[in-house]
């Protein structure tokens, strides 16, 4: 007899859905019960650190779907090939399974675990990010003079090239150091204000879309904040870049001369 890979797992309920549309919700649940496949959402290195998120029966266990909108986190206690045999196993902690996928996921601007990158008055990025991941314009930090990133946060796209995204990041960086050199600016530093006014409205339009419906992902934190996608379009994306405004700036002159 052919063996087939399982998983033995203990049963944690608080997850659920991020399907908002109920009909949605129901035909992806009826789609993934078809399949046998133990999808493992693995943040940790350690086998003995995997969970399984049970989401949409999750993908082919219905025997573990318990009502519409719930779900189940699995811990993963160990991965084995068996054949078929009664030997008083419970069954409810061995699941069958055709396909077993380990993904160890992402951490989005994890740069700060491993280089120290210091603003004004000797704050380091890493503690200013310790809430809330966040930037201006997906390109400046507050209180960080002069620094400028590529790809940083809510510039994601699941929809179209990183490359748009990049190459509008990398022309802000440009117009604004034009912007620099046109009025004699030895610095400049995104008004704090100005800064929370644009992240307000990132995550309140962010928060009509599926990327924050209380899905454990790598794309939002601990209290589902989509801190990496951007929640509109490239096109919007492009224009909101072009449009660099000196006054929504700190700013520091050269000495004159």
């Amino acid at each position: 007899m052919k063996p087939k890979a399982t998983a033995r797992t203990r049963l944690t309920p608080g997850r659920h859905l991020a399907a908002v549309d109920p009909v949605m919700r129901r035909e992806l649940v009826a789609m993934a019960a078809q399949r046998n496949i133990l999808a493992i959402d693995t943040i940790g290195s350690a086998v003995d650190q995997m969970s399984t998120v049970f989401g949409l029966t999750p993908l082919g266990q219905p025997g573990l779907y318990h009502g519409e909108e719930e779900a189940y986190m699995e811990r993963i206690k160990a991965i084995e090939y068996t054949v078929d045999h009664d030997d008083g196993r419970n069954p409810s902690e061995l699941h069958e399974a055709d396909v077993v996928i380990e993904a160890t996921g992402f951490r989005p601007f994890d740069i700060t675990d491993y280089v120290n990158i210091a603003g004004r008055d000797g704050m380091r990025l890493r503690d200013v990010w310790s809430n809330h991941v966040e930037s201006f314009r997906t390109v400046m930090v507050p209180g960080f003079p002069n620094f400028f990133m590529l790809l940083g946060p809510n510039s994601a796209t699941g929809h179209t090239s990183a490359l748009i995204m990049i190459e509008s990041q990398a022309k802000y960086v440009l117009r604004a150091l034009k912007l620099m050199e046109r009025h004699r600016l030895a610095s400049i530093d995104p008004d704090p204000e100005v800064v929370a006014r644009y992240n307000d409205r990132l995550q309140k339009d962010m928060r009509k879309m599926v990327f924050s419906g209380g899905c454990n992902s790598w794309y939002t934190d601990a209290s589902d904040r989509n801190f990496t996608l951007w929640p509109y379009s490239a096109l919007r994306f492009v224009a909101e870049q072009w449009n660099l405004k000196r006054d929504e700036f700190r700013v520091k002159h050269l000495p004159a001369g």
